[in-house]
Formats: structure tokens, sequence, C-alpha cells
């Protein structure tokens, strides 16, 4: 490597050090509102307007939230902290409006920005919850600045994330009856891990290693006391070695604090039993892991349940065959959650599923084009009869009457979550409960004069008091009774078909398991001890059996039981040995209070950068960066680009502002370029990286441009884009050609289907695919083309250590371009035995496949953040490609050697060193049907594809 191209990439290294660190894009598909905002003193909160009910609330908890952060990391904020609040059913700020999983809503992203984003679902319990634990992740990245090393992202990875988000949901949660499940399912299964497995695993997608942070934080707590916990940030802060940090932290090494937690874990756990497998009272149901919300049909011959798998829903439904072993004989989906339907399921986590009395119709929530509403399928085909789209924020939990006529559903409605009565007949919806409190899981009485459901209602008139009792309340009247009081949580009641028992989940005895209330005698029976989480009971009609669902070894099984297993709840057995998150009322006086229009605060929204080069030929360097308000509805982005090719410097640049008003965004540029990097439209701007793909534009260029973008579904949109620039190419006189003077103006159509899921590298699940039409019109001349283009990228992911992706693109250019414009090909991200830009013709195709694996489990290929082997990847890859003019000839007639078609093999190893510094290497060897040529070697630095 020259002097250069090693200064070139030296300079981009000390540039990683930039303090404009969060890789943060504010991704498409926000809806956007009109905008307020509540001032408190901690706390700018940004809300819609019309949600002023819900700000004051959420301003009361997150001033509470922050007394129970700071006692506990002994940390206080000198700045204002952002929190913006938006209604339910809608994408948050940086996550595709395909739902699907991007490099931005991931939560070791979340963590890394100083902004709190969180989505009113009805409940102000859970809303604290989501405001804690993200404040959390808020206070832990202000205290990594507390130390004249700018640098705070890269300090606070020091922490390795199963700890940092342990902490978080412990200040959020403390220890529960869901961690305490979580936990004994995870020692159940013999996939627990000490501190220093952890350490070594720190797979930040794996929700278990978290969930085992939280139990350590809680075990840290109750041995070391509340302050340990900022300690131990501080001192993973300062000094980053394992050991010496939980040392500096509790004064024990790390092979006594791990004898002393699992002697606490031994102790807590030792009378655990396991989920019997079967027996007189347990029969497990053989259904494909993954099913969710079963619910069996009135002749018991069929189970319609969502079976969750790749980030979607799906409605299936299963003949089977009740006895003493229970078998799936047959599936068929119903309806598929895919996001390019316009009706899918609602997440099973917020529905529910009921059988019309004779069987034929099965009920649902659903979105109807993105709109909550009633799902009403034919069991048979799946034919959709009813698509009902009702007016709420947010629809749950729908369960039919014994008669069919009613629905009742948990539904929000502006600031509350309360229960409502559709009546199938009348065309009528009446609101049954009208309070600030969470009702959730409400089921009709046989004669339709009564409501039970859920409720965290209290008599402190507090709607953040987590937990949930049983009521039953007259639908005329309003009057309520308390139902089997006790304990912290009674969720999902379920009645039976002649309306005598109520079977429902509590945690009255410490964890959540099957009880049975009697309505003629108020007594509670109890089902024994499961250490799997038991959700979703369902009577088998007409009889005292039911079906429910449990955790069992990382996936959700079906398993079904009888009334006749229970036993009377005796509530001396509680284990009461839980600590869950205790707050404090807010200090800070409501009159404080200040309301006034959200005014955009400019922010750093995100840094790109990136350097690649082959030894002794041509190399580039690029930037971008963008400056974006908390909304991320406008945003100013700033793209550079320096490349080296032989006889030659380019230096690129462009300047563009994008507002995004709902599902469309709007934007406009202006850009100087001469080579193929081209970055003067959204697609490219929203990109990680400058695309080298094979762009047409090998001549000077300089100009402005109007793009349109406008998502159509969730993961299909269409944009146009508008241009005028000006071209030119001087020759050297021994090409003998004329120069180049052109003004071209352009309209380009892309429409892209994409339901891509990204790791912070590189895309790690799922497809995109692109097609491309653009039209240049030269005013100046007779230079017209048209140019069409089509792309399609696929990636697999095996066992979270093997990655295939596969991409297949062609182009070609219509018109009179005369050699003018190109499609370039070689180098990087194309064909990398080949020098950059070397191959150019008026059509093009390109296949790239690339297996990448890594000696251990690299987080799906997302940012490592412990070091060791996990930072390391390793790369094979095949390249086959041509760009051509004329007649196309695959093989040289007189040399027999490929001729048009060039291919090129290869492999290279791919170090994180840091969140922003992702060194590349790669070897590849172009080679014909004849021979292997000379070895290129290329050098890079940032994101791929």
């Amino acid at each position: 490597m020259n002097v250069r191209s090693l200064t070139i990439v030296i300079l981009t290294i000390l540039l990683l050090r930039s303090p404009a660190i969060p890789l943060e894009k504010n991704g498409h598909g926000r809806d956007f509102w009109k905008w307020a905002t509540l001032t408190t003193r901690h706390f700018d909160l940004h809300y819609p307007s019309g949600m002023e009910n819900i700000a004051v609330k959420a301003a009361e908890i997150a001033e509470s939230s922050y007394i129970r952060v700071s006692n506990h990391l002994r940390h206080e904020m000198n700045r204002i902290i952002p929190v913006v609040i938006y209604p339910p059913g809608h994408d948050p700020p940086g996550c595709s409006p395909s739902g699907s999983q991007t490099e931005n809503c991931n939560p070791e992203q979340i963590r890394q920005k100083d902004t709190i984003t969180v989505s009113f679902n009805g409940s102000y319990a859970d809303l604290q919850k989501s405001i804690t634990r993200r404040m959390t992740h808020v206070f832990i990245y202000s205290i990594a600045r507390e130390t004249p090393w700018h640098n705070a992202a890269i300090r606070s990875n020091r922490i390795p994330f199963w700890l940092k988000e342990g902490i978080a949901r412990y200040l959020s949660s403390g220890f529960d009856v869901t961690a305490e499940m979580k936990l004994r399912d995870i020692i159940q299964g013999s996939r627990f891990f000490g501190t220093r497995d952890l350490w070594d695993r720190n797979d930040g997608r794996d929700d278990e290693l978290p969930a085992e942070g939280q139990a350590l934080c809680y075990f840290l707590v109750k041995r070391f006391g509340k302050e340990t916990l900022g300690e131990l940030i501080r001192d993973f802060l300062d000094i980053g070695f394992f050991d010496d940090a939980f040392r500096a932290a509790t004064g024990k090494s790390a092979e006594d604090l791990d004898r002393e937690w699992a002697a606490f874990l031994l102790d807590r756990y030792k009378y655990a039993t396991p989920l019997p497998e079967t027996g007189k009272s347990m029969l497990k149901i053989n259904a494909p892991p993954g099913i969710m919300i079963p619910a069996v049909s009135p002749d018991g011959k069929m189970i319609a349940a969502l079976f969750g798998r790749q980030g979607q829903e799906d409605l299936l439904v299963f003949d089977i065959s009740i006895g003493r072993t229970t078998t799936i004989q047959r599936a068929k989906t119903l309806l598929r959650g895919s996001g390019c339907h316009s009706i899918k399921p609602v997440a099973a986590r917020d529905n529910r599923i009921s059988w019309s009395p004779d069987g034929r119709i099965i009920l649902l929530a659903g979105l109807v084009k993105d709109r909550p509403g009633l799902l009403f399928i034919d069991a048979a085909t799946g034919r959709i009869i009813v698509s009902m789209p009702l007016p709420f924020s947010i629809i749950k939990d729908p369960a039919l009457s014994p008669d069919g006529r009613f629905i009742a559903f948990s539904g929000i409605a502006g600031s509350a979550e309360n229960i409502y009565v559709f009546d199938r007949r009348k065309n009528t919806i009446t609101r049954v409960t009208d309070d600030d409190f969470s009702d959730r899981f409400p089921v009709i009485t046989a004669d339709g004069v009564s409501i039970i459901f859920s409720t965290n209602w209290n008599i402190k008139d507090n709607p953040a008091q987590t937990g949930y009792h049983i009521h039953q309340i007259d639908i005329k009247t309003g009057r309520r009774t308390e139902l089997a009081a006790g304990g912290e949580n009674n969720i999902q009641p379920e009645l039976s078909s002649d309306g005598k028992k109520l079977l429902f989940i509590s945690d009255r005895n410490g964890l959540d398991s099957l009880y049975i209330y009697t309505f003629a005698t108020k007594n509670i029976s109890r089902f024994p001890v499961q250490t799997a989480a038991v959700l979703n009971p369902r009577w088998l009609q007409g009889s005292s059996s039911f079906i429910f669902t449990c955790r069992k070894n990382q996936s959700t099984i079906i398993a079904m039981g009888t009334a006749d297993g229970a036993v009377i709840f005796d509530p001396a057995s509680r284990e009461p040995d839980l600590s869950p998150a205790s707050y404090q009322e807010s200090y800070v006086d409501p009159r404080e209070y200040a309301f006034h229009p959200y005014q955009p605060h400019v922010q750093p929204g995100w840094l790109q950068l990136g350097s690649a080069g082959t030894i002794n030929n041509s190399y580039l360097c690029y930037l971008q960066a963008g400056l974006t308000d908390y909304m991320g509805r406008h945003r100013l982005i700033v793209g550079a680009t320096y490349v080296r090719v032989p006889r030659k410097n380019d230096i690129n640049a462009s300047l563009a502002y994008y507002l995004r008003i709902q599902r469309t965004t709007l934007g406009f540029g202006i850009y100087r370029q001469s080579n193929p990097l081209a970055i003067h439209s959204l697609d490219e701007m929203l990109d990680l990286s400058p695309q080298q793909s094979f762009g047409i534009h090998a001549m000077e260029h300089y100009g402005g441009y109007l793009s349109i973008q406008r998502w159509m579904v969730k993961s299909f949109n269409m944009s146009i884009n508008t241009s005028v620039g000006r071209y030119e190419k001087e020759y050297h006189q021994t090409d003998w050609r004329h120069d180049l003077h052109m003004t071209f103006g352009k309209l380009s159509f892309l429409a892209e289907y994409n339901t891509q899921q990204r790791g912070l590298m590189i895309p790690v699940r799922g497809s995109q695919f692109q097609i491309i039409a653009e039209h240049a019109v030269d005013f100046t001349g007779k230079k017209s083309y048209t140019r069409l283009c089509i792309d399609l990228r696929h990636q697999f992911l095996f066992s979270r250590q093997f990655l295939l992706f596969l991409r297949g693109a062609g182009a070609t250019l219509i018109g009179s371009n005369h050699g003018g414009f190109q499609h370039y090909l070689g180098g990087f991200g194309s064909l990398r035995g080949y020098n950059l830009n070397s191959i150019s013709g008026k059509n093009m195709f390109l296949f790239n496949t690339e297996l990448r694996f890594t000696p251990v489990d690299w987080n799906t290929f997302g940012m490592p953040w412990s070091g060791g082997l996990r930072n390391i990847g390793i790369v094979l890859f095949f390249d086959a490609g041509s760009a051509w003019n004329g007649l196309y000839r695959l093989v040289d007639k007189k040399t027999g050697r490929l001729d048009d078609l060039k291919m090129d093999f290869g492999a290279g190893i791919r170090i994180a060193a840091s969140p922003l510094l992702i060194l590349k290497l790669d070897f590849a060897w172009p080679f014909d049907n004849k021979s292997i040529r000379q070895t290129n070697m290329l050098f890079s630095i940032g994101f791929d594809y």
C-alpha cells in the first residue's frame, strides 16, 4: 500500500474517534402529528397534540422513575432528557414500516441514544417500566461521559450488554414474577451461565442472558446494597477488565462471586419441580414450537392458534385427536402475517382467538390497512368473511359471547384502556369501563349481563400501580365485584361453558400458575407448581378439561389438564421472596410543568465513515453525517467521498434536506460527483454506506434533485426522483474521443420490497428486491437514454454463526448514449478480483455469493462488544459478472479463455475493533477457464452491503 493510501486509512481511523457517535438514522415509516412539548424539571416530553392527559401522567411517571434510577446509580443528569411518547399501533422512530428489526430498533442501539422513546399501550404501569428501562441506558451513557475522554459510546462498550440490559430490567421491574419464571425456566433447562460464561458469550439478542443479568443485579443488591450497581458501572468504565471491575465493586473475585451467586440460586430453587410430561392432570400436545394463544373449537376437534416465525405471526388451524396421547394430525395456515398483506393478525401478546358457537368462524383482532379492527375468518377455507376496522388506537383481547352475538374487547381511545362491547346485531359499541386504569382480558358471562376482566384498578387511584385483579362488572349498572382477591397478578380469566368455574393465571404462590375459582363456594383451587411460564388457559367446551401454553426449553408448547387435578389453595404456600420495583412519588411540583409548542432541536443523527482500497491501485474514503430533530421529521445530510483511480483524483460532495410527513418523505439536495459512487437520491442517502453498485455517472457531474418517497404498505415503498445536472468529461488526446459537455434532466422511478432484518453491521435475514427505471434527456444535444435495473438480495442465517448472502443484479442502457454513460464493475462490493471500476459497458449483470462464519456466536452478526474471537469473522466469496457493449462474447474463440464473463473467488477476514471501526481484508483471485490470475488484495473500513 503506497503512502497516499496509507495516509487516507490513518485519517479515517482518527476520524472514527469523533464524538458524533450515535449510529441512528431515524428510519422510515413514522406517522407524524402536530407535536407539543411538556417541560418538567428533568424532561422535555414531546407528544402528539390531543394526548395532554397522557403527557401529564407520563411526566409524573418519568420524574418518579428518575428518582429510582438516580438513587441506585448515584448519578444526576446535567441536562434535560428528551422523552417522546407516541400512540400505540404506530412505528417508533428508527424502525422501518415493515416492523422488522433494523439496526435502529435493536436495544443496543437504543442505549446509545440520549432520547427516551416509548409507546403508550394503554397501561401506565407498562409505561413506567418502559420509561425506566430506557432511562437507565441514558444514565449509563451519561456516566460514560464523566471522563476527559470524549468518546462515551466506545467507552460504554466496556460494559457487556447483558449487564447493562440486566440493570435496566432490574431498575424497571425489580425481580418480579416474570423474572422469577424466566430464571426458573433457564435453570430447569440447564442453560444457566455464571458471570464468567456470561462475559464470554455476551449475545445481545439472546433474551435469556439479560434475564440472568437481572437476577445478578437482584443478588448484588441483596448481598451488597443498592449502591453496588452504580459502583459496578463506573468500575467497568474505568477499568474495563472483568475480574478487576467485580473486585473493585464488591470486594470479591469473580470466582468467589460466582460461588456465592450459585449457592444463592441453589438455595432458592432446590425445590423446583419440572412440568409433568404425562400424568392424570397434565398432557402435552405435540404441536410445533412457537404456538401462541390457542383456542379449541366447540366440537373439540380443532385448535386455532397464532404461530410466530421470522418476525411475523400466522393464524393456523390444527386437527387434533385428544386422548391419553394427544397429537396434531394436520395443520393449515388460514392467514399469514406477512407485511405485504393489507390484512394481518395483531401480535399474540394483545390478541385472543374465539370460535363461533357452530365452529365455522374464527374471530381475532387484526390490522385492516394498518387500522385496528376485528377479523371474521372462515375456519375451513381461511376466507376473510368480515374485516371490520374500529375507531380505536389499538384493539386487544377480543372475545365472543357464548351465543356469538356480542364481542367484548379492550380498546384504547384517547388516554385510557377500557372494556367495550360490540353488539353484532345492532352494530353498536358500548363502553363498559371508564377510567385511567388498564383493563384487559374481558369475557362475557353466559347470560350476557356482566363481564369478567383483569384490571390494575386500586383504591389509591394510581394507574401506574402494577398488579392485576379480576373484577366482574355489570354492563348496565357498572357495579363492580372483585373475584379471587389476593396475589399481585391475576390475569386471563376463562369462564367455563356452564358458568360455574373461572380458570385464570395468578402469582399468588409467588409463581404464575393455574387456578380455578368456583362461583358457588368462592373457593380457589390451584394446580401443582410449574417452573415454566404458564399462560393462555382455555376450557374444552362441555368438559372439565382445558389447554394452556407454557415455556419449556426456549420454546412454547401446548399442554392439557383437567380440573380433577386441582387442590384447594393454601395461602401459606406462597413464596414471598420477590422484590418488585418500588417507585417513590416525585418531588417535583406539577405546577412547575410548562406546556408549549414543539420546537425542533437539532442533534447529531449519525456518522458513517469508511475506506477501501487495493494494493498499488485505486482506493476511496467516504463520509456521511446527518443532523436531525428528536422526531426525525427534519434531516440535514452531508456526504463526501474521495476516490483515487489511475490518472485521476475525484472529490465528491452532497448536501440534502429531507422532510417526513406521515408515510411520505420529501427531499431536495445539491451534489457534485465524478464516479459511480452516486449519492444523490433518497434511497442512497438512507443506506448504511455509499454503495458502489453499478452507477453510470463516471464523469464530472453536478446539479440538484428533488425526491418523493412513499411507503405503500409495511414492506413496500416507491420513490420518484427528478434531477437536473451538468455532465462534463474531457478525454486525453490519446483516447481519440471528443470531450462531452451535456445538461441532463432525469426522472427515475424506484419500487422496493424489503423484509430485511439488520444487525448493526449487515443484514442478517430477509430479502430486498428493487426495480429501477430511469430516463434522461439531454437539453443540449441528442444523447438521451433510458436505464432499466433490477437488484435482488437475500440472506440466510444458520445457527447464529453462519450467514449466506446471495445477490443477483442486471441493468441495461437504452438509447443513443454513445458511450458517454456506462455501467461500472470492479472492486469492493462487486467483482472483488478486479480493480475499482475497471470493467464498463452498456449492459451488465452481477452475481455475488458470500458465506460468513465466526468461531463463536457473534450476536447475530451485529456489533460485538466484549472482545476475543467474537470480534472476528471469516468470509468466503464467489463473484461473477459482466459489463459489455454490442454482442456478448462468453469465450474468446482464439484463446479459449472467458471473455466478457468475469469471475473471481476469495476469502477475507472481518475484525470489529470498535463500534465504528470494522476492518476488512479480502484476498481475491480472478480466474477464467484456463488459469488463475494475480491475487488482488482489498483493504477497507466500514460496513458491507
